[in-house]
């Protein structure tokens, strides 16, 4: 849907910040074991609220192959640090597709997401590929989780029973 009526605004600082707050505090997520949040890159000052509001909270930093994208993710990770945050791992997105003839076609770069784990001092959790099927199910109407799941098993990248190093609930 597109409303071309609306106005672009730059949400930044103290609006950005009580807009994350009004968000965390007035919605009902039930019982919940995980939170995603999925942050711009480029910019501080949503992580430092996140930082802020969530401080005991764990981080994935997911980036794409480009060295050039590697700094701005681990600028994310260095200040998920600086707020008290954890930082597990880094997850790389858009990673290289493989082709018929067994071929990897590295569209955006490889190596930025070792390179992030490096600096950090992190493992490196794992990689989606840029898959054909990931898109389709992306761009349905109703994205279907087993779809996606299943693009990324057959890809050969799962990291189906690795457990992630986040610590459990609380009860």
């Amino acid at each position: 849907m597109k409303c071309s009526s609306v106005l672009s605004r730059p949400w930044r600082g103290p609006l950005l910040h009580r807009t994350l707050e009004q968000f965390l505090t007035d919605s009902y997520f039930g019982d919940l074991d995980f939170l995603f949040l999925d942050l711009p890159p480029g910019t501080e000052d949503i992580a430092i609220s996140v930082g802020q509001l969530l401080p005991h909270a764990e981080v994935l930093v997911v980036t794409t192959p480009q060295h050039s994208a590697s700094d701005v993710a681990w600028r994310s990770g260095d200040v998920a640090r600086q707020t008290g945050q954890k930082v597990l791992g880094v997850i790389e997105n858009m990673s290289a597709v493989t082709l018929p003839d067994g071929t990897p076609l590295d569209i955006f770069g490889s190596g930025g997401d070792q390179e992030i784990a490096t600096r950090l001092g992190i493992p490196l959790l794992g990689s989606v590929p840029l898959l054909p099927a990931l898109r389709e199910a992306g761009d349905a109407v109703s994205v279907r989780v087993t779809a996606i799941t299943q693009a990324i098993v057959t890809s050969g990248n799962s990291k189906v029973e690795i457990t992630l190093p986040v610590s459990p609930r609380q009860a």
